[in-house]
């Protein structure tokens, strides 16, 4: 592992419940003073509640079958009908960079930005979606997302979530899902406000075709296997032809409260066939068209401990086999941590997320790319948070032409002032 880092950092969220799996270690959690008395099942209790998991892009990146699961038994959802919610993040980045043009945070395709410096609003997400039940064991959900970075032919709102769910987690702890989702694959969960780390940045896997999940929960235990269609997906999943049964995923969590307000959730993580297997890099099939593509696989491990208001978490990704692109495996770390507090009453997050990932060979410029980023969020309500976030990058490495146009030596300071809010 040619991957070193360390990382010590501190977020907080108050208000809400933790989860059942989670113990308060993912997402909207316990408030500072929490005990073990206020550990309950977690599940979101309110239609707010339930959009602003279902929408998030942060923390709640996986699980979101059983999201639905658990709020139907918290009665969140009807029996039968339909709940509507949004779920919308903007902000104002401004970066500073040492090389002129090379900007890693604003830029989303090589040579969009010019001179040493810029400030740009940004929708980062608008997401809309329907949550439908029907009856005790089936439940359903649509999701409509804005998207500011397009291929030739595609629309700027597109459906990327339309799956349904058959399960009753009251009368049998197994369910199955059929749709277009995430992948589950990891945790891949971020505590910065606003930007992603390196783990999800590489390794976040979504669906394009409908996918099949089945998965388990039991004392803490969370498994998931996925069938995953041959082809290019949205991200990270890429398999040659057209099978259904061409791909595969497997993902297994457990949580365990250890008392004294001591949580601990671990996860491990298989990725049959990724993106991560061509000599040219690819977004989509048409620029992987022609290529020869080698089989390789990822692999992921995933802790996190809680303490009180304290939550500490590290996640490393890697692919099995050498990227042809670069003749190196394909690596992320992020090592990151919150402390639960308020400022004049409001729940307020102090995070800081260390994330770096190496893809290189070493002295190369597409050796590795480094991330430091300080980050504090308030939450002024229920469905509204302000955030503010400082990130130090290091590395300029885009996918597209990663051969050509990184440079090692790029250095940017990038400060972001944004908002998230839920309907």
């Amino acid at each position: 592992m040619r991957v070193l880092a360390f990382g010590l950092g501190m977020v907080a969220f108050a208000g809400g419940t933790a989860g059942a799996n989670e113990l308060g270690l993912r997402g909207p959690a316990l408030p500072a003073n929490a005990d073990e008395a206020m550990l309950d099942d977690g599940a979101a209790k309110t239609r707010l509640e339930i959009f602003e998991r279902m929408t998030d892009f942060q923390e709640y990146v996986q699980g979101k079958p059983l999201e639905l699961l658990r709020a139907r038994q918290a009665g969140a959802l009807p029996n039968v009908g339909i709940k509507f919610g949004a779920g919308f993040t903007g902000t104002v980045v401004y970066e500073r960079t040492n090389t002129d043009g090379k900007f890693p945070i604003l830029s989303r395709l090589p040579g969009q930005h010019t001179g040493s410096s810029d400030t740009q609003w940004i929708v980062n997400d608008a997401a809309w979606g329907a949550a439908v039940s029907a009856g005790d064991w089936l439940t359903g959900y649509a999701q409509l997302e804005y998207i500011d970075t397009r291929y030739p032919g595609e629309e700027d709102i597109q459906l990327r979530k339309a799956f349904g769910v058959v399960g009753n987690l009251d009368r049998f702890p197994l369910y199955a899902y059929f749709g277009r989702n995430t992948i589950d694959f990891g945790d891949m969960s971020t505590y910065n406000p606003f930007t992603h780390n390196m783990n999800t940045h590489f390794f976040w896997a979504l669906s394009k075709d409908p996918v099949l999940g089945v998965g388990a929960v039991y004392d803490g235990w969370h498994v998931v296997g996925t069938i995953i269609p041959e082809g290019r997906h949205q991200r990270t999943a890429d398999t040659e032809g057209s099978d259904f049964f061409g791909n595969y995923a497997l993902n297994a969590t457990k949580a365990v409260d250890l008392g004294n307000g001591v949580r601990l959730k671990g996860g491990l993580g298989y990725l049959h066939r990724t993106i991560y297997n061509t000599v040219i890099p690819h977004h989509t099939s048409a620029m992987a068209a022609g290529q020869t593509r080698s089989d390789n696989a990822a692999v992921d491990a995933n802790l996190t401990l809680g303490w009180g208001p304290f939550d500490v978490m590290a996640e490393y990704t890697t692919t099995l086999e050498d990227w042809p692109a670069t003749g190196e495996k394909v690596e992320a770390l992020t090592v990151q941590g919150r402390y639960k507090d308020s400022i004049l009453s409001y729940p307020t997050e102090y995070s800081a997320v260390y994330s770096r990932g190496d893809f290189g060979p070493n002295g190369s410029e597409f050796e590795f790319m480094e991330q430091m980023a300080l980050g504090l969020e308030t939450h002024i309500d229920e469905n509204f948070s302000i955030g503010l976030e400082y990130v130090r990058n290091h590395g300029f490495a885009p996918l597209v032409n990663i051969q050509v146009t990184s440079d090692q030596s790029v250095k940017t300071d990038t400060f972001i002032a944004g908002i998230h809010v839920y309907f």
